[in-house]
């Protein structure tokens, strides 16, 4: 006696359960939706009333599930990169420009305490870490886009060696601000950027940014001073190729511009004109 009647583990085969509990395959009903199957209205009416939606339906139906299952994972996306800049630029507003060091001030005074201030700067610095991120984002959507975050990197290794040296490279800190408002703008009006610029953009924020890591580490020996140095490079080629990563796979921004990063870029914008404030107002 049939008493149940559903789609087997292979689209397109019908399988019935018996009353009994157990379930069974007829041989007439485990072929393909492509093939017609033979059987009489005594064997299954109800199979020969559901295979037109087999043979005729299912193609259309799987067409719309796609289409709908495509535009909930843009909607998904979108609702990600607006949701995420929001709490991020709204996190970093919450915080002071100048909260970057993670040994209360303190100079570093072993390998150990030095790798670690080198890992929190650029991210509770929430200027330093607004940039790393857009860095990544910037990446992302750019023709060999790698290059930004690399150079960003070597040169901040660089600037805080300038700031060790003693030389003083003036307005540091307002060109943090203002190279966080830059990228922001960059990602707001969608533009994609060359080889070179990248490189150049990189290059330029990475001396401003690392001239203002030197801050942290100026007077320490040289142990702690090196763990400083490869604590900060690993943390913002960590976060930088993160962010890469996830903008060209998961978001898919590799494919070009969207209005998604155009949300981000405001947000990141709007978080750098605030650090630019906070450091022209004191």
């Amino acid at each position: 006696m049939l008493s149940q009647f559903r789609w087997g583990p292979a689209i397109g085969r019908f399988v019935i359960l018996t009353s009994g509990g157990k379930s069974g395959v007829s041989p007439a009903l485990s072929r393909s939706c492509d093939e017609k199957p033979s059987f009489s209205k005594s064997e299954c009416p109800l199979a020969i009333a559901l295979f037109p939606i087999c043979e005729v339906q299912m193609p259309v139906l799987n067409k719309i599930s796609q289409r709908f299952s495509r535009s909930l994972l843009a909607g998904l996306n979108r609702k990600l990169i607006v949701g995420g800049s929001v709490v991020l630029a709204s996190s970093l507003l919450m915080l002071p420009a100048q909260a970057h060091h993670a040994t209360g001030g303190s100079t570093p005074t072993n390998a150990f305490t030095g790798f670690i201030s080198g890992l929190a700067h650029p991210v509770i610095g929430p200027d330093h870490f607004a940039f790393v991120v857009a860095v990544g984002l910037i990446a992302a959507f750019s023709l060999r886009g790698i290059v930004l975050p690399i150079a960003f990197v070597l040169a901040t290794l660089a600037g805080t060696g300038l700031h060790l040296l003693g030389l003083t490279l003036p307005g540091a800190e307002i060109g943090v601000s203002l190279s966080v408002v830059l990228a922001g703008v960059v990602l707001a009006t969608n533009r994609k950027l060359g080889v070179e610029p990248l490189a150049g953009l990189g290059a330029l924020a990475g001396l401003l940014h690392g001239y203002a890591y030197g801050e942290a580490i100026v007077g320490a020996e040289m142990a702690p001073l090196a763990a400083y140095l490869a604590g900060f490079a690993v943390i913002q080629l960590l976060v930088s190729l993160g962010v890469f990563w996830a903008g060209r796979r998961v978001f898919n921004l590799s494919a070009g511009p969207s209005l998604n990063l155009r949300f981000a870029g405001f947000a990141i914008a709007g978080a750098g004109s605030a650090f630019l404030s906070s450091v022209l107002l004191g």
